[in-house]
């Protein structure tokens, strides 16, 4: 994913839809991009709302209890965009999300300059 590289993540593997069941507690995540060190778990909307965003956020705090491989390493979370209603990204951009928008056949980080992305345990 050339946009994190040019975020200084350095991505080596990539897996979709992530699912999983860890006691009792069913999981999906739409994308999981993966370095040595950091992870960035990308859930994907073809219309974002806020709401969206805080059910993402209420995942990204158990993702490393549910997918324990990951443990002690940073996670980031991003959101991918077609469409957002009522500055839903700029919320995402305040929770410390990647913001992500897709055009066309490209998709492009939207963060503001200087923005540091929360780290998720």
């Amino acid at each position: 994913m050339a946009m994190l590289r040019e975020k200084n993540i350095e991505v080596e593997t990539i897996a979709e839809r992530v699912r999983g069941k860890r006691n009792g507690e069913h999981f999906e995540f739409d994308i999981v991009a993966v370095n040595g060190e950091e992870v960035v778990v990308v859930e994907v909307k073809s219309t974002l709302r806020a709401e969206d965003i805080k059910h993402f956020l209420d995942r990204l705090e158990n993702f490393t209890r549910w997918s324990p491989l990951y443990k002690g390493k940073k996670v980031y979370g991003a959101v991918a965009y077609l469409q957002v209603v009522q500055s839903a990204e700029i919320y995402a951009e305040r929770q410390g999300l990647f913001v992500i928008r897709a055009t066309g056949d490209s998709a492009s980080i939207i963060n503001r300059d200087g923005f540091l992305p929360k780290t998720f345990h």
